[in-house]
C-alpha cells in the first residue's frame, strides 16, 4: 500500500491534509472512498512500473480513429484524457479477461480484506449514462440511469450548484461507504443530444452483439465504455475547413434575443392567446402504455413545461420557402430565435409589444460572430 505522509492531501478527497482529516479519527480504518482513491493511484503506478508496453495498444483501442492530438483542444482534450486513464485502470483488458485490477490482486498477496472488497467493487463497475432528475440545492442530485434503469441519490453539495436538471453524465457510480459516489470526471452532455446519443449507444450495442451474441447492455458498457467518449469527441472535435464553413454558413442566418422574465405565468398566458403562434408539443410514442404509466408521463410533461415551453410561428417567404420563428421559456429566460432575419424582427416587435411589463430585454446574440471567432482561434492554433 502507498504510504500516506502527514502533510499529503487526504485520500478521502476532502481537500484537507491527511493529519487534519482521516489520521485524526483515532486510528479508525480509512473510508472505502479513501481506500478506492489510494488504490486507483496505486494502479496507475502499477501500470507505469510493469505494463508500459500495453499503453499504446490501450490508446489505439480507446481512441480508435480519433486524433486526440489534432482534433481536440483545451478542456475538451483534458476531459477525454482523464476518461482514458480511468478506463485504463478500471476496464481495459490487459490480457484476456484480465484487467489491471485483476493483475494487481494476483501480484500483491498482502492486500487487506477491505482493500480486496473495494477492488471487487471497482472491478464490477461500469460507466453508464445518467440524467439529472432532481437537484437538491446545496445537498446533492438524483440521477436516473437511462440505459440500465435505476435511480441514485448523490450527496454532493458542490455539484448541486454546478449542474442543471436534464443534463446527462456518462460516469461511473460506485457504492462505497453505504452511498453512491461518482468516480472520475466522465463526459457531460446537454439534453439536446439525448435522443441522438441514446440511438448511437444502442446501435453500437447491436453491432457488438453481432460479434458477441447475447451480450447484455451492462456487459457491453463494461467492455466498450469509451462509446461515450467517441460521441463526445464527435461533438467537440475541431472540424475540418469545409465542415466549419457549412456550420458558419447555416448559423450566420440565425438571429437570437434573450429576455429576463418578470412574470412567467403571465408570459405563458399571453403567448398561448397570441394569434399566429402555436405551442409546440412533443409527439407521444404510439406504443401501448398502461394507465399508470400514462399518468406518470403526463405528470413529467407538466413538470417539464414549468421550466421549458416553446411556441412556433411559420410563414411562407417571398421565395416560396417555409420559414419559422421560435419563442421559448428556457432555463429561466425568454428567447426568440429564427434563421430568417425579417421574420425574427417582426416577431421581436410583436413580443415586445404584447409582453410589455412581463419581460425585459437582456441581449442579442449573433451566432455567426461566435463561430467566426472559433474559426480564427482554430486557424491560429493549427498554424503554431
Amino acid at each position: 500500500m502507498i504510504k500516506i505522509g502527514r502533510n499529503d492531501p487526504c485520500p478521502c478527497g476532502s481537500g484537507k491534509k491527511y493529519k487534519k482529516c482521516c489520521q485524526d479519527k483515532s486510528g479508525q480504518a480509512l473510508s472505502q472512498l479513501a481506500t478506492m482513491n489510494m488504490l486507483t493511484d496505486e494502479l496507475h503506478q502499477f501500470v507505469d512500473k510493469h505494463y508500459m508496453k500495453l499503453l499504446e495498444p490501450a490508446r489505439r483501442e480507446f481512441w480508435w480513429d480519433i486524433d486526440s492530438e489534432g482534433e481536440l483542444r483545451g478542456l475538451t482534450k483534458e476531459i477525454a484524457e482523464r476518461c482514458f486513464y480511468e478506463w485504463l485502470v478500471f476496464d481495459f483488458e490487459a490480457y484476456e479477461n484480465q484487467t489491471f485490477i485483476d493483475l494487481l490482486i494476483h501480484r500483491k498477496p498482502n492486500l487487506t480484506p477491505e482493500e480486496l472488497k473495494v477492488l471487487s467493487i471497482m472491478r464490477s463497475s461500469a460507466v453508464s449514462l445518467y440524467e439529472v432528475e432532481e437537484i437538491f440545492q446545496d445537498k446533492g442530485i438524483l440521477l436516473k440511469d437511462l440505459l440500465l434503469d435505476g435511480l441514485y441519490e448523490i450527496d454532493d453539495a458542490k455539484l448541486s450548484t454546478q449542474i442543471r436538471k436534464g443534463t446527462m453524465l456518462a460516469v461511473r457510480l460506485l457504492h462505497l461507504d453505504e452511498k453512491y459516489v461518482i468516480v472520475g470526471v466522465g463526459n457531460p452532455f446537454q439534453r439536446e443530444v439525448k435522443d441522438e446519443l441514446m440511438e448511437y449507444v444502442k446501435a453500437e450495442h447491436e453491432d457488438f452483439r453481432k460479434e458477441y451474441p447475447g451480450t447484455s447492455m451492462g456487459d457491453f458498457l463494461k467492455k466498450v465504455s469509451y462509446v461515450f467518449n467517441d460521441f463526445w469527441c464527435g461533438i467537440w472535435a475541431v472540424p475540418d475547413e469545409e465542415s466549419l464553413k457549412k456550420v458558419v454558413e447555416v448559423l450566420s442566418k440565425m438571429s437570437f434575443s434573450v429576455y429576463n422574465i418578470d412574470d412567467e405565468q403571465g408570459v405563458i398566458r399571453r403567448m398561448d392567446a397570441m394569434e399566429g403562434v402555436k405551442r409546440v408539443v412533443a409527439e407521444k410514442n404510439d406504443a401501448d402504455e398502461d394507465e399508470e404509466q400514462e399518468k406518470e408521463k403526463e405528470k413529467e410533461e407538466e413538470e417539464e413545461q414549468e421550466q421549458e415551453v416553446t411556441w412556433m410561428s411559420e410563414e411562407i417567404s417571398p421565395d416560396g420557402e417555409k420559414i419559422s420563428v421560435l419563442c421559448e421559456i428556457y432555463n429561466g429566460k425568454f428567447n426568440i430565435t429564427s434563421h430568417d432575419k425579417g421574420l425574427f424582427e417582426k416577431w421581436k416587435t410583436i413580443v415586445e409589444e404584447r409582453l410589455a411589463g412581463l419581460v425585459v430585454f437582456e441581449r442579442n446574440l449573433d451566432v455567426s460572430d461566435i463561430f467566426d471567432m472559433i474559426k480564427a482561434i482554430r486557424d491560429n492554433a493549427l498554424a503554431r
